[in-house]
């Protein structure tokens, strides 16, 4: 309790700790609803410059972008909509939970969160809120399109996870061959992310010693589960 400040924070070093165990190389992506880690990990260590949040921002290893509670508008700045570029409203109109619920990609109990216009989460209604964005009506495009507009969005974002990603990987040399390793609600966006780059992609539910109907919230809490193991074995 007396040194809170040296650990406050920093649960993303437990699972970068429990992964070096088995990976001499690789990046770990813990994508969550707010926040993103990127850990690269180099000749069995963990090779992160930072510490705290501000010195991580600093680096370049903590992302405020998630799959759930950022707000679209950190994202992108305009977007594409029946041939026009327009710009976006700075409101939060809309989440990535809408971006991510209409492309198909969030698993349905990832967004514990009220929507932004504390309206329901179905496809229709996160089409609304999208539109809403644009300073639209929903009735003034195809859900098709409302579903093309949240791939723009999804693809912004990871662009900016990715532009991270290839800096880390350069800064620390990291090998082609080095795995991506996905852990968190949103590491879906770590197996894009790993395609883009061109490196093999692992995900932290199959690499986990669980049970099977374990794996999954395993792999969304990542650190707790890392904390557990190393502490098991009294590191």
């Amino acid at each position: 309790k007396s040194r809170t400040l040296e650990v406050a924070s920093a649960n993303w070093h437990a699972t970068a700790a429990l992964l070096t165990r088995r990976y001499a190389d690789a990046l770990l992506v813990d994508i969550g609803t707010t926040t993103t880690d990127l850990i690269p990990i180099k000749a069995g260590g963990v090779a992160a410059r930072g510490a705290t949040d501000a010195e991580r921002l600093t680096e370049g290893e903590l992302l405020y972008t998630g799959v759930v509670r950022t707000a679209v508008m950190a994202v992108a700045h305009s977007a594409p909509l029946k041939g026009r570029v327009q710009h976006i409203a700075a409101e939060r109109f809309a989440t990535m939970a809408d971006v991510w619920r209409l492309t198909g990609d969030l698993p349905d109990d990832a967004d514990l969160y009220p929507s932004a216009d504390q309206r329901g989460k179905s496809g229709p209604e996160s089409a609304a809120r999208l539109a809403r964005m644009l300073g639209r009506d929903a009735s003034e495009a195809e859900l098709g399109e409302w579903v093309a507009l949240a791939r723009y969005f999804a693809d912004c974002q990871i662009a900016e996870i990715e532009h991270a990603a290839r800096g880390l990987a350069e800064r620390v040399a990291l090998p082609q061959d080095a795995p991506v390793i996905g852990a968190g609600c949103g590491r879906f966006v770590a197996r894009s992310l790993a395609e883009r780059l061109g490196q093999p992609y692992l995900d932290f539910a199959e690499i986990v010693d669980a049970a099977p109907e374990a794996r999954e919230m395993a792999a969304r809490c990542a650190p707790a589960v890392a904390v557990a193991l190393l502490a098991a074995t009294g590191e």
